[in-house]
């Protein structure tokens, strides 16, 4: 599926259907080879994303999930100088199987649908107003709230999840037994009913991952510190789950030190982005924590002049490990392969690079971890 906004697509002209300065909110459906197959417009104000089988994308508070061949869109925007929540049903021939509009007090931040076809939004605001019902704060601080609606898009239930001063979730996965995984931040404490999570001080932002079960009740919370106070915070993204392999992983962005687990990431940069792995039948072990540009390889002193020192923890002990260096050009300047051992340290001899910039590619059996150093002569 395509969504966005234009004045036609392949073939067919749009004339009809929410319009900003001629181009209309529409989506589309191709099949696997790109083929176009058909288009639809719609009137929801708010617009923009694209959606896959099985992620949902938000762009412009729109947002989308695909499941079982359905098109599920849910969407945010101001009509007549109101907030609206929309969310369609559309299934594999562009026909709409239901649509509802209702006032909503705030913009939903996130989204997905269930194998039953019930959909889960989850909101951030001081009480949240769905349908004309109003569901205030307890003490009239912002909460995020979740929201479930059958596969009619009628609301079975509204839940309320305080933090003291703040919590927000960023992404919503729902499994295929009905369970749903909510990961976001919080600052000081976040009470999820059961299960009350604490800061580790009262400043700073720290990470959290939440299991439910489809009445929405708690089944198990963790949290990933920040540990440095005023200065560090972990501020995950987005999640995605493999059941298959029992895993669920998620990704976003961290500062100065943190932890997770009993994995310490030392980051001394403003922002650096992380994925970490969690094992869905052990919800107290992550597996494994990555910066984005790896994080076993070390490459020194940087600017270097005649001599480049490597260190690198291989993780398995039998693999030839491919070693490259790359220049600005995307020449390739430099080749090994090293044999993989527990730790891996070796000098390079770079007299004859000149100054510049170098992008090393490691290459560890599946790992690949990728690194840049400058040569100043």
């Amino acid at each position: 599926y395509i969504i966005g906004r234009a004045k036609f697509i392949d073939e067919i002209h749009f004339d009809s259907g929410h319009n900003r300065n001629g181009y209309y909110n529409f989506y589309a459906r191709f099949d696997e080879n790109g083929d176009f197959l058909w288009a639809n417009t719609v009137d929801f104000p708010g617009w923009g994303g694209v959606s896959t089988k099985t992620n949902t994308y938000r762009t412009n508070n729109s947002l989308f999930s695909g499941q079982q061949g359905n098109l599920f869109i849910g969407a945010t925007g101001i009509f007549d100088a109101k907030n609206y929540t929309y969310l369609e049903k559309i299934n594999g021939n562009g026909e709409s199987q239901y649509f509802h509009k209702f006032p909503s007090s705030t913009h939903p931040s996130a989204f997905c649908v269930s194998n039953d076809g019930s959909s889960y939004f989850t909101y951030y605001g001081n009480g949240i107003t769905l349908n004309n019902i109003n569901f205030p704060a307890q003490d009239m601080q912002k909460s995020s709230w979740l929201v479930k609606m059958n596969n009619s898009g009628a609301v079975e239930w509204v839940k309320e999840v305080k933090g003291e001063p703040r919590i927000e979730y960023r992404d919503i996965k729902a499994d295929s037994e009905g369970n749903f995984y909510v990961t976001g931040f919080f600052a000081d404490k976040a009470n999820f009913g059961s299960i009350t999570l604490n800061g580790t001080f009262d400043t700073g932002l720290e990470g959290f991952i939440v299991k439910y079960d489809k009445n929405g009740e708690v089944l198990w919370a963790k949290k990933q510190e920040a540990l440095k106070q005023y200065e560090g915070h972990v501020i995950p993204e987005v999640i995605c789950l493999d059941e298959e392999r029992g895993a669920l992983y998620q990704a976003g962005n961290l500062r100065m030190e943190c932890s997770f687990d009993d994995i310490v990431v030392n980051n001394d940069a403003y922002k650096t982005m992380f994925l970490a792995k969690l094992y869905l039948n052990q919800p107290t072990s992550i597996d494994e924590v990555k910066k984005e540009t790896g994080y076993l390889l070390n490459l020194y002193p940087s600017p270097a002049r005649n001599q480049l020192n490597i260190h690198y923890q291989s993780k398995e002990l039998n693999n030839d490990i491919n070693f490259h260096i790359y220049n600005s050009t995307g020449t390739l300047v430099y080749s090994s392969t090293l044999i993989g051992k527990e730790n891996i340290t070796q000098a390079i001899d770079i007299g004859s690079f000149s100054s510049g910039v170098y992008f090393v590619n490691l290459i560890d059996g599946r790992e690949r971890v990728a690194r840049k150093f400058v040569v100043s002569r």
